[in-house]
């Protein structure tokens, strides 16, 4: 057998057989030999340092970890794809993230792990092996190369998501942490096993734990008290009443509503929409399920939406186009999910009814988001007697069973479900225009007559700090 000439130095050679070949001692199977070496300079020269992976994008650029980002999902955004410096979103970044964790906590660090080593020309032994690890790409390759030692590494990974850097965490973001590591070694074509529980170690949600949620009082409250402008109460009741996550609000409504609106009401003149025709079958696909299906805008929302629209077009001259966004902010672009979530939160503020929930330590949780409008309007709707299968496909939820199609077969008759809850999702228009007397009717009635008193009061106080300034 030919050896190169540099093998003089070289303490110990491992060739990697084939062991189903009987009698190929001395044939090499596999070209990528691993040499173990004790001469420092020449180990330098066969296993160079690797260049610190110090960022985001270098940890990203590299080919172990664009190999994972292909086979992930990225962005659904049509409209408003949100903005990355690498351009990877969704799945691909949260996993992305995670997996850089990962890797600056491996790096620097010793690591044991078995390799077969020849000690003579027939004679081979499963040696330790110490190492200092590189980051997450060199853990990989060392896991490709490795010989009968797979316990180490699931070992090492086990360690990593016990470890102390995820005090406080709970056990959903821990599944996150695993799902991330198994996707990264499986996209690499080397898959790798881990027995991990986030229960044993991590915060569980107990019934008796604290989450965020809203009642409709609190909607009342968010929308007067909480002094909105004419866009937020728009955005609000139309997050509601069509049962909108965020995202499908700003990515797919926001552009796609204007055209459905003109359609249903007949003309693009928004001040002849007659809000007796409420509600108004607003068709979506919402983004996290790729779910198509049909949603109401009653008449709070419809109202909403004509005053602010008339507001843009009477200050700004602004008249909406289809395929254009309903909803802009100060600049005239497209609102994002930032900016729902911003307005949310400074409106409940104002309002008195936004709180930090205990128990959430490593992110402030509190108890009033604009996801838990989707919440009231699925709890509202039952509450009212609107059927449970209608109530699924209003909010967007697939429905179990593949032959419930009673929405496309009858579109009327999910409309006349819906409308039984009309009464009580118009907050405002309720009082206005269905007075009826009853005892919800009359309550509600003053629940607006007291919060616009104490407006009133906030603004002459404000208005009397103005004057002494």
């Amino acid at each position: 057998m030919e050896i190169p000439a540099f093998a003089n130095k070289v303490h110990h050679l491992l060739f990697i057989y084939d062991f189903a070949s009987v009698g190929c001692t001395e044939k090499i199977l596999n070209q990528n030999a691993i040499l173990i070496l004790n001469n420092d300079p020449l180990r330098e020269q066969l296993h160079p340092a690797k260049k610190g992976i110090d960022t985001f994008e270098e940890f990203c650029n590299q080919s172990s970890v664009q190999e994972l980002i292909l086979n992930l999902r990225g962005s659904k955004h049509h409209h408003t794809k949100p903005k990355s410096r690498i351009d990877i979103h969704s799945t691909q970044l949260v996993y992305a993230n995670r997996l850089f964790h990962l890797h600056k906590w491996l790096d620097g660090r010793d690591f044991e792990f078995n390799n077969f080593v020849q000690t003579a020309q027939d004679t081979f032994q499963n040696r330790r092996e110490s190492v200092t690890l590189h980051g997450l790409e060199h853990l990989l390759e060392l896991y490709q190369n490795s010989f009968n030692s797979r316990r180490d590494f699931i070992l090492l990974l086990k360690r990593y998501l016990n470890d102390q850097s995820h005090k406080g965490k709970r056990a959903s973001s821990m599944v996150v942490e695993k799902s991330a590591i198994l996707a990264y070694f499986r996209c690499n074509e080397s898959e790798i096993n881990i027995t991990f529980d986030p229960k044993k170690r991590y915060k569980v949600r107990e019934a008796e734990d604290p989450e965020p949620e809203m009642t409709l009082e609190d909607l009342l409250k968010l929308l007067t008290t909480g002094r909105p402008t004419l866009i937020q109460k728009a955005v609000i009741l139309s997050k509601f009443h069509r049962g909108l996550d965020t995202t499908t609000l700003v990515d797919r409504f926001n552009f796609q509503a204007w055209g459905q609106l003109v359609s249903y009401f007949g003309t693009a003149n928004y001040m002849k929409w007659d809000p007796d025709m409420c509600p108004v079958p607003i068709r979506l696909t919402r983004m996290k399920t790729d779910y198509s299906h049909v949603g109401f805008l009653d008449r709070d929302a419809v109202v909403a939406i004509q005053d602010y629209l008339y507001d843009e077009q009477k200050k700004k001259g602004r008249i909406p186009e289809a395929g254009k966004p309903l909803f802009v902010n100060q600049k005239g672009n497209a609102i994002n999910v930032h900016w729902v979530s911003n307005a949310f939160n400074r409106m409940a503020q104002k309002a008195g009814i936004q709180s930090r929930l205990d128990g959430y330590d490593r992110k402030p949780i509190f108890s009033k988001n604009s996801h838990e409008l989707r919440d009231l309007l699925e709890s509202t709707l039952l509450n009212c007697g609107v059927r449970a299968d209608v109530v699924e496909h209003v909010t967007g939820h697939k429905p179990k069973d593949s032959y419930e199609k009673q929405a496309k077969l009858f579109p009327s008759a999910v409309r006349a479900e819906y409308m039984k809850a009309s009464n009580t999702i118009n907050i405002f228009s309720n009082i206005y225009h269905y007075m009826k007397g009853d005892e919800k009717t009359i309550l509600l009635e003053n629940q607006v007559k007291v919060l616009k008193e104490k407006l009133e009061e906030a603004k002459n106080r404000e208005r009397a700090i103005q004057e002494k300034g």
